[in-house]
């Protein structure tokens, strides 16, 4: 049968078909004269037309990319499946299942509302589901357009096999790379500064002694905070902070001991071998630092991993095992604020990408119907005068003298993360 191919980006989806009569009645001699029945696989053949609804949900993501400036951008892994009775049945899933493939963005226009298709439709079908996925370029990375873990096939098995999953942003094979040895790097360098020989003991000892005052408040400031932000960016800044305050007692006359440990400090901060040096053109108190490795992955931690910054966290514990107080809590296994949380670092997630979905009732047609006399909006399509009579809309389940098929309800679509707006 030829294709009929007219477009439009608002509607639904419709079916239509031309059939007669082709097998005999068990109860009359009554000819049936139809040869796109097929009493053998008791389906008709019919025609598919495909509309979307007006997009206009705003996200995180951008317009255009979620179809929110009213762009569409093509359709992916098109699915449709026959049902009978309960919609949640599962008797059609496979012999009623259709891989309709794919819409181009120019596939839609905004003058007509209908891609055709032909198909044979097994009769009794009284409900429709339909799956498909945004068409947007492969080549555009994950956290722009979205991305999900789409089960769907003309295979699946029942409603329950299709299924869909949120994908992490740092994929399993990736984490030792991109996670797991960069906080191994950071939580390096942060643990040679605190275990600088006699440091930690300012703390008791300025107690009697007021010229360790100065590095015992250093001290206490560098390691007051349990759980810290544990972004390069976060790290460089605290240890920026250190080294101006330790360089300002080193160079302020201190009693021998004093300047010992402020020494030896700096040189677990910027000596050689060390994780940090001092910018050209600055120095002293005023020093600002960088780090001396060239590793992005660890200077640009977590963000190089396509992470938000604020999901690194580094907790410091004084009981551990000097030489490893602070630590980064744990990429899969450990809540990111203590025990009452429930987020980990490994279960962030890009947003999902544009999915399309329907679960409808159908209209029927004993006449045939051509593609531009079906409604061309969505609100038309869902609004019942638009289904006449007098061109024989009115039943609600295929039968072989069927000859034309709508679904219901207009094809909607969702995209995950939808923007929020905080107000303090």
């Amino acid at each position: 049968m030829k294709k009929n191919f007219r477009f439009a980006f608002v509607g639904a989806i419709a079916l239509l078909g031309a059939v007669g009569i082709s097998s005999c009645s068990s109860s009359s001699d009554e000819v049936i004269n139809n040869p796109d029945y097929d009493p053998t696989t008791n389906s008709v053949k019919t025609e598919f037309a495909l509309n979307i609804t007006h997009p206009g949900n705003r996200t995180r993501m951008s317009s255009a990319n979620t179809q929110s400036d009213g762009t569409f951008q093509g359709m992916s892994n098109m699915f449709l499946f026959s049902i009978h009775g309960t919609p949640g049945n599962d008797a059609f899933l496979t012999s009623g299942s259709f891989d309709l493939g794919s819409l181009a963005a120019s596939d839609i226009s905004s003058t007509q509302s209908s891609k055709v298709y032909t198909m044979s439709i097994p009769v009794t079908t009284d409900h429709f589901l339909f799956y498909g996925k945004n068409g947007i370029s492969s080549a555009t990375p994950p956290a722009e357009k979205g991305s999900l873990t789409y089960n769907v096939s003309k295979t699946s098995a029942g409603t329950s096999a299709i299924t869909f999953n949120l994908n992490p942003i740092v994929a399993e094979d990736d984490v030792a790379t991109k996670v797991t040895t960069p906080e191994t790097t950071l939580a390096g360098y942060l643990n040679t500064i605190e275990n600088t020989t006699g440091w930690v003991g300012t703390v008791t000892t300025a107690a009697s002694d007021a010229n360790y005052t100065g590095l015992a408040n250093a001290y206490t400031t560098f390691t007051s905070l349990a759980v810290r932000q544990g972004s390069s960016v976060s790290i460089l800044r605290q240890v920026q902070d250190i080294y101006r305050v330790v360089y300002g007692i080193s160079n302020s006359t201190p009693s021998t001991e004093v300047k010992t440990i402020a020494d030896a400090i700096i040189a677990n901060i910027t000596g050689d071998g060390k994780g940090f040096s001092v910018k050209s053109g600055t120095s002293g108190e005023n020093a600002v630092l960088e780090y001396t490795s060239t590793d992005t992955k660890v200077t640009k931690f977590p963000e190089e991993a396509g992470l938000p910054a604020g999901s690194a966290v580094v907790t410091f514990t004084s009981t551990a095992t000097a030489g490893s107080k602070f630590a980064y809590v744990n990429y899969k296994t450990d809540a990111l604020f203590g025990a009452a949380a429930t987020t980990e670092m490994g279960n962030i997630n890009t947003p999902a990408e544009i999915v399309y979905f329907d679960n409808s009732p159908i209209r029927v047609s004993t006449q045939s119907v051509a593609v531009t006399d079906f409604p061309t909006t969505s609100t038309a399509w869902e609004t019942s005068s638009s289904w006449t009579t007098e061109k024989g809309w009115g039943g609600t389940e295929v039968a072989s003298t069927t000859r034309a098929v709508a679904m219901q309800y207009n094809i909607k679509y969702g995209v995950a993360l939808l923007e929020a707006n905080v107000k303090l």
